[in-house]
């Protein structure tokens, strides 16, 4: 069983839906980007049904080095279905391949 922190709640779990290979391998890079390099951000906030949004753009911080962006989405899970017919968007798609967190 595994012990660990959901939203600074203490949980535990008998099955891992991201390894620890993967979570230790995910800010490779970025934590760097964030220490050294400026940032400017963009939020657009959602009131009830419609996504929230958050981006992060950091300059190159070396000759020749790409501009990094990172991205955010969130929508509430209830009814997400019919809202994707209703949108014509396919929020499931983005949920299932990780471009969309619901809430």
């Amino acid at each position: 069983m595994m012990i660990m922190e959901h939203l600074n709640q203490w949980t535990t779990s008998d099955v891992r839906w991201i390894s620890d290979e993967t979570w230790m391998n995910c800010d490779k890079g970025i934590i760097e980007v964030t220490k050294k390099s400026e940032c400017w951000g963009g939020l657009d906030l959602s009131s009830t049904t419609d996504l929230t949004g958050l981006a992060l753009i950091f300059p190159p911080i070396a000759e020749g080095e790409r501009w990094k962006l990172l991205t955010w989405a969130w929508l509430p899970d209830d009814g997400l279905h019919q809202k994707e017919e209703k949108d014509r968007v396919p929020y499931l798609a983005w949920k299932r391949s990780g471009a969309l967190e619901t809430t």
